[in-house]
């Protein structure tokens, strides 16, 4: 990952993290529908569950706060959830970093047969991002949220790669 580091979140990073949603859509695309918007620090702190799944972040070489994401097991899957970069930083190779990252840590945390994430019908970047890192669409398990704006995406859990694969 070069000069870049993931780490457990802790409640300083969520704070960091707030500035990053400045609207209802952007919260509640990033944080899904119930996430609530306008958001205090407890409800940020609340709605973005940190304290109920492995959260991770992404920082720089100088600490500074670059990526969020999460996992926890869903369906009989490693789930990826909350997946975001700063808004500076967007469009510089960092979701592709931190999403390797988050699927090396699930692979650590869980023994599961595959991964899984929902992502936006409206966010194609994000889309050609998880596509090209060998995510597929596949129908969504029973009772899942967001059937009307989210694709569910699938890959399998892979062997861990020798360094530099």
């Amino acid at each position: 990952m070069g000069s870049r580091s993931l780490t457990t979140a802790c409640s300083t990073a969520i704070d960091a993290l707030m500035p990053w949603f400045t609207d209802e859509v952007g919260a509640t695309s990033w944080g899904g529908p119930q996430f609530r918007y306008p958001f205090t620090r407890e409800s940020f702190h609340e709605d973005c569950h940190w304290h109920d799944m492995d959260t991770f972040v992404l920082r720089d070489a100088t600490g500074l706060l670059v990526g969020f994401g999460q996992l926890y097991e869903r369906s009989n899957r490693i789930h990826l959830a909350r997946i975001g970069v700063s808004p500076e930083r967007r469009g510089c190779g960092i979701g592709r970093e931190l999403v390797r990252a988050l699927l090396d840590e699930g692979r650590r945390i869980f023994e599961l047969p595959e991964y899984s994430l929902f992502v936006r019908k409206d966010n194609p970047v994000a889309s050609k991002l998880y596509s090209g890192m060998g995510f597929i669409r596949s129908e969504f398990p029973p009772g899942a949220p967001m059937q009307d704006i989210c694709y569910y995406m699938i890959r399998q859990v892979e062997e861990r790669q020798s360094p530099g694969g």
